[in-house]
């Protein structure tokens, strides 16, 4: 986006300056003698669309090979996963039959809980109703918090934070590590909406709020108190951020992409979840009356044929980016399974 924005400003402003160049002299001896020769001498006018045109060349040249991102390596992590979160070189997720499993050293281990995430050299999980903190290296204990209702636990070094639904509520719940029984509500809504799985960055904490016509995400400072919404859209998903450093990952579902955003930056796109129409009915096609030239506008990929595939949790590491990409073929249950993205 950046290199085309440039390219398009350095063209813009080829055409525009011998315009902004002319003007002042237009009612002078020396503007009417070069619009003359321009127009009785061709080669002349020719000869500045060329060198505009290869000064443009030298610049995408530049900006491509001198500093432009590369694309995003996609790999598949993970072919039976859920609900990644990282810390460092650590990867923890969902295993199948609700196993918590946790890569250290290229070694997979199984995790005594359920729902594992990670942070700052910690990891919780949810264990017999309750949240459980761990060191990340020895599995000793530092904290359990008796919650019956605990879904989607998050850890940083200073906090643990959970979800919890109760009749027609969600709730984001938190605690200082410090003090675990001084547990605080940092969010609720009532159903239909719905809050997504929260993530800790220190004492940032992010979660998504989801409604009928709209989506946002919202951040609380819990040394502070401050609320903050650091993404809003209608018409739109914003789903599952999560935080490192300051630096923002989450899904952004359209009816057109569903796309892995980083910060400002698409790392992974895919079709939309719907499977669109094809515009026209059987054994017809679709009219261009009305569009630039005849010609209606692309239509936005479709997924294959009895798909289903949609974009859900995140996670982020100072190397990757981490998302879980749901696949149902027609009735069955979707199959999950964790992507890692280059940063």
């Amino acid at each position: 986006t950046t290199t085309g924005l440039v390219i398009g400003l350095a063209f813009g402003a080829g055409r525009a300056l011998p315009v902004v160049g002319l003007a002042p002299l237009q009612h002078t001896e020396a503007g009417a003698g070069a619009a003359a020769a321009m127009a009785e001498r061709p080669e002349i006018l020719h000869a500045l669309r060329t060198a505009a045109a290869l000064a443009l060349a030298v610049a995408a040249a530049g900006l491509i090979l001198g500093g432009a991102p590369a694309r995003a390596a996609t790999v598949l992590f993970a072919n039976d996963g859920a609900d990644p979160s990282a810390d460092g070189a650590l990867v923890a997720w969902q295993g199948p039959g609700g196993a918590g499993l946790i890569l250290r050293d290229q070694t997979t281990q199984a995790l005594p809980g359920r729902e594992p995430a990670l942070g700052d050299g910690l990891v919780t999980y949810i264990d017999a109703g309750a949240v459980v903190v761990a060191r990340a290296e020895t599995m000793q204990e530092v904290a359990r918090l008796p919650r019956p209702l605990a879904s989607d636990p998050a850890v940083s070094a200073t906090h643990v934070a959970w979800r919890e639904t109760e009749g027609d509520r969600d709730r984001v719940m938190f605690a200082p590590l410090a003090a675990p029984e001084r547990v605080q509500m940092a969010g609720i809504v009532t159903r239909p909406a719905q809050v997504g799985r929260p993530s800790l960055d220190g004492t940032r904490l992010v979660f998504h709020v989801a409604g009928r016509v709209g989506s946002r995400i919202v951040q609380v400072d819990l040394a502070t108190g401050i609320r903050t919404t650091l993404r809003r859209a209608t018409e739109e998903m914003l789903l599952h951020p999560s935080m490192l450093d300051g630096e923002l990952l989450y899904v952004r579902s359209t009816a057109r992409r569903q796309q892995v955003i980083l910060g400002d930056r698409v790392v992974y796109s895919t079709t939309p979840t719907a499977r669109r129409d094809t515009g026209a009915e059987s054994g017809r096609h679709r009219h261009g009356a009305g569009y630039p030239r005849g010609r209606a506008p692309r239509l936005p990929a479709r997924p294959a044929a009895g798909v289903t595939i949609t974009l859900w949790s995140t996670a982020l590491s100072p190397t990757h980016a981490y998302v879980t990409r749901l696949r149902a073929r027609g009735a069955s249950s979707a199959e999950a399974a964790l992507l890692r993205i280059d940063r």
